[in-house]
């Protein structure tokens, strides 16, 4: 990694650059609003789960930054 004073890499990063070396990741897309996000998951297929990706936030699931299990374009909406 060159030197650009990054301490950690989000994960959305971190499974892109996973990505590139051939190992295998669950297919993830960032999306900056909703209609992004409603989008990505038609692309990808419903059910999805909503991440918050922020450096503000590294620890997401203790800030209630993970929603799991949306099954369509209204829940994933809300």
């Amino acid at each position: 990694m060159s030197n650009n004073n990054v301490t950690m890499l989000n994960e959305f990063a971190g499974s892109s650059l996973l990505k590139e070396w051939g190992i295998p990741v669950i297919e993830s897309v960032l999306a900056k609003d909703v209609s992004e996000a409603v989008a990505a998951a038609k692309l990808i297929g419903f059910p999805v789960v909503l991440k918050v990706c922020s450096e503000a936030v590294p620890h997401k699931t203790e800030r209630g930054g993970v929603s799991l299990n949306i099954s369509n374009a209204t829940s994933l909406g809300r």
